[in-house]
């Protein structure tokens, strides 16, 4: 390779929709210095049909084939976001899937994120001995939401109160319910001042969505 990186192998990051899941990969490629673009592979495979598509380029870079080779050239790593239920519960896929993530780590990296959603995550994903390091996501502490509001193209015009009003009246404490009511806020084409009547009707249009105990099994 023309480019130097460093080798980490596997990384699973596990949290729910919103809890900053696309951050933390961003940061773990900082971390080690991968920027070349070219360099990294993304997928999203979220269903079947993306998996099949997926099985059959792991394989053939597994054993050095030319398909893959062709599409993607020599790679350091790979990025899988978000696996949802038909990897999570078909236990067949699952185990692939895993033998896959084992054999691309012995000579590239590859990151995947599962977007759980009041689920348990099967024991097997969380083993210690399947990923050379694993990411439990939490939801945004307050200074993190607050951070998100201050980047916000739309929230990031309100004032300290309103944003004060905003994270302690939307109960889904995820950056995706933020961004839901700056949609809302966008969308209503508010012409003047936000006034807190509208502001609740842009916190009232967020679900709000209490976990489950017990979401995850703990990886130690």
């Amino acid at each position: 390779m023309s480019h130097t990186y460093k080798h980490f192998g596997s990384t699973l990051i596990v949290g729910r929709s919103g809890w900053g899941k696309t951050w933390k990969i961003q940061d773990i490629l900082k971390q080690h210095k991968i920027t070349d673009r070219e360099s990294i592979v993304q997928l999203i495979p979220d269903d079947y049909k993306s998996w099949n598509r997926w099985e059959e380029e792991t394989k053939t870079i597994t054993v050095g084939g030319s398909v893959f080779l062709s599409l993607y050239g020599k790679i350091d790593t790979i990025i899988i976001e978000d696996i949802h239920d038909s990897f999570l519960w078909n236990s067949s896929v699952r185990m692939k899937f895993l033998q896959q993530v084992q054999k691309i780590a012995k000579h590239s990296n590859i990151i995947v994120s599962i977007d759980t959603f009041g689920q348990k995550v099967p024991k097997i994903w969380t083993d210690k001995k399947s990923w050379s390091q694993i990411v439990i996501m939490t939801p945004p502490t307050m200074i993190a939401r607050q951070h998100f509001c201050s980047k916000h193209p739309i929230l990031s015009k309100l004032n300290d109160s309103q944003i004060s009003f905003i994270l302690e009246t939307v109960k889904d404490m995820s950056f995706r319910s933020l961004e839901r009511v700056g949609r809302f806020l966008e969308q209503s084409d508010i012409k003047g001042v936000i006034t807190f009547s509208i502001l609740r009707q842009a916190t009232m249009s967020v679900e709000s969505v209490y976990l489950p105990p017990g979401l995850f099994h703990n990886a130690k």
